[in-house]
């Protein structure tokens, strides 16, 4: 396998990176979150400070000790790098793991942990990125995973993760493609699906009586795929359109 990046570095520029944010953060909603997003970053490479050169990163720490809980993992596949940054969804975990590791009637003698590898959205860097969890010859008893930050980068590792007995999830890929449970059948989508979309879109182009209309895509299967399963085609070729004099046009990028 190609090697892993110095996860050491993309955490200290994607910290860098919100600091600089920081002062425009405008409402309060984004100040909060830039410091919560802020604070989950600086703990993620205090925890892994002694590794310098380090692939994955492990939050929360792991006890030592006589009295520690046996460690319980899984696998968090996400997007430091590339074209679209999944970083944001670290508070929210971080929350979600210091609430199940405090309660000690949820998981009594054990404590929660992720393994986090970066997949940059990119099909190549994921399964990469995946495989090198799967495989991973220190932590192997993973149970499942969270990933992999984008629509394009979990398509090829919800594909295959069931080949290894792992459920995985995403709270961030949106594509309706992941309704096909023959292809994923062990994947589970959080986030309403791009289809939703139509009718909102449908709506727009009703008000504004546009009777041509050109879409602008990616040349992804997230935007371009056919039959039920396209994010483009399940607007395009959505019922409502079916009986309407609207042209619509793809334009690829």
């Amino acid at each position: 396998m190609p090697d892993m990046p110095d996860m050491r570095s993309l955490l200290k520029f994607r910290t860098d990176k919100i600091r600089s944010l920081e002062p425009h953060l405008q409402n309060v909603h984004e100040k909060m979150w830039g410091k919560l997003l802020l604070v989950s970053l600086l703990s993620l490479l205090s925890s892994n400070a002694a590794s310098p050169g380090l692939v994955d990163v492990i939050y929360p720490p792991v006890e030592n000790g006589p009295d520690a809980r046996t460690p319980l993992y899984f696998s968090l596949i996400q997007s430091f790098s590339g074209q679209y940054i999944s970083v944001y969804s670290l508070p929210g975990l971080h929350m979600a793991l210091d609430f199940i590791n405090q309660d000690n009637t949820l998981l009594p003698g054990y404590s929660l942990h992720y393994v986090f590898t970066d997949a940059a959205c990119d099909r190549k860097e994921a399964l990469n990125a995946f495989h090198h969890q799967v495989f991973d010859k220190v932590i192997t008893n993973k149970l499942g995973v969270i990933g992999s930050g984008c629509s394009v980068s979990t398509e090829p590792t919800a594909a295959i993760s069931h080949y290894y007995n792992l459920v995985q999830v995403s709270c961030i890929a949106s594509s309706p493609a992941f309704r096909n449970r023959v292809l994923f059948p062990r994947y589970f989508q959080i986030l309403p699906t791009d289809a939703s979309q139509a009718n909102a879109f449908y709506a727009m182009i009703r008000h504004y009586n546009w009777r041509r209309v050109a879409l602008i895509v990616q040349d992804e299967n997230l935007f371009t795929a056919g039959d039920n399963y396209g994010g483009c085609n399940l607007v395009c070729g959505h019922e409502i359109f079916s009986n309407t004099c609207i042209d619509i046009s793809l334009l690829f990028r």
